[in-house]
């Protein structure tokens, strides 16, 4: 007697995130965990953009930060709204603690950003007269960034859209505590924002 075994691959339980209202213990959701595969593509997506974003000028990327601007105005009540179920905060620390201040943050670099990141002058040594010397900023690829639980959406959007600025796109990484999982993309999309250029990845560790 014979018997024959199939070779079939062991899928791996994900580990889940299970998200709930402070105020009342109230699951909201849960969300799984990426596999390192996904993981892989997200950087490769990432890389992708990168290679568009620096070559792009401070002015065309703060078009881009415009459109998320525009969205956050017109949103703000029902961004806010998600802000509130998921960190406990009233609608209105949500609002003037959170969404406010990232549309202050992208009317301060629309005044700023170009002098900020243009080629500044600086001295050139003695050894070296007759030259000229100057620091340049460019790009350096994809930034990945952890933020914390306590002011989940402004903690975020405030080094996500200066390392956009520079010229980078980003990978980020929420709290487990207070991902906020959609709504980052849900703005992206809605604004008609640079594909990739930010993507969320959702992961306790």
């Amino acid at each position: 007697m014979s018997s024959t075994t199939e070779n079939t691959p062991v899928q791996e339980e994900r580990p889940v995130i299970v998200v709930c209202n402070p105020r009342n213990g109230e699951e909201l959701y849960r969300v799984e965990e990426p596999t390192a595969a996904e993981v892989d593509r997200v950087y490769e997506r990432a890389h992708a953009a990168y290679v568009k974003l620096r070559k792009m000028s401070v002015g065309q990327r703060l078009d881009e930060a415009r459109k998320l601007k525009g969205y956050l105005i017109k949103n703000r009540r029902s961004i806010a709204e998600k802000i509130s179920a998921e960190t406990g905060k009233s609608l209105f620390d949500a609002l003037t603690l959170e969404v406010f201040p990232a549309v202050d943050l992208i009317n301060y670099y629309e005044k700023h950003a170009e002098r900020m990141l243009r080629d500044q002058k600086v001295p050139t040594p003695i050894m070296l007269f007759g030259k000229t010397s100057k620091v340049v900023y460019e790009p350096l690829g994809p930034v990945l960034i952890i933020s914390p639980w306590n002011y989940p959406f402004n903690l975020s959007f405030l080094p996500v859209m200066c390392a956009f600025l520079a010229g980078n796109p980003v990978i980020l990484k929420p709290s487990q505590e207070t991902p906020l999982r959609g709504l980052l993309e849900e703005i992206i999309a809605g604004s008609g924002f640079m594909a990739d250029a930010i993507q969320v990845v959702y992961a306790s560790r």
